[in-house]
């Protein structure tokens, strides 16, 4: 029998969306093969989180050309990826990897063919990804430092060319966090 140890939003999202897909995934240990689209979201992810954090040149290269155009969206000021592991319930953790946190937001990265499948504010208000990250950084003392933490964006960047850009944030109170977990 298979016992939950850790639930993460994308974890959420998969059951959400497909239950034999979840069960294929955290039960059986079967993984989809990464896609060429996942992985340019990655290398993006990965270029600019090495230039916020080390000054590494951005590459010249596709994935660059998308990095470069989100790095006005994202603040030079912010801790990368930071990974949290949170207690939630008896026996379960609660776990993610934030790639952005600046003083009193959350912000992820997203990379998209076009904007129309970037969700509004009200959308990300009820978004797993968004509570979770958003209790988790209430709870993770290695956040403190940004002071309290009631926004959540995501910074979406397109993939073709001209690598449109666009911030979408929404703010949650205290109360709108703890039901939404």
């Amino acid at each position: 029998m298979y016992r939950v140890k850790h639930i993460s939003p994308s974890q959420i999202k998969t059951w959400r969306t497909c239950q034999r897909k979840w069960w294929y995934e955290k039960v059986a240990g079967i993984r989809q093969e990464t896609t060429p689209n996942q992985q340019l979201g990655t290398d993006v992810h990965s270029i600019l989180e090495h230039y916020v954090e080390n000054g590494v040149v951005i590459p010249d290269n596709f994935a660059g050309q998308i990095a470069k155009a989100a790095l006005p969206l994202v603040n030079m000021q912010s801790k990368c990826e930071h990974q949290f592991h949170i207690p939630l319930v008896e026996g379960i953790t609660a776990t993610g990897r934030i790639d952005f946190t600046a003083f009193g937001v959350i912000e992820d990265l997203k990379t998209t063919s076009s904007m129309r499948y970037a969700k509004t504010s009200e959308e990300l208000k009820t978004d797993p990804q968004a509570i979770m990250y958003l209790w988790a950084a209430q709870r993770d003392p290695a956040l403190g430092f940004f002071g309290p933490i009631d926004r959540f964006a995501h910074l979406i960047v397109e993939t073709r060319v001209p690598h449109k850009t666009r911030r979408v944030e929404c703010s949650l109170s205290e109360q709108e966090i703890n039901e939404g977990i």
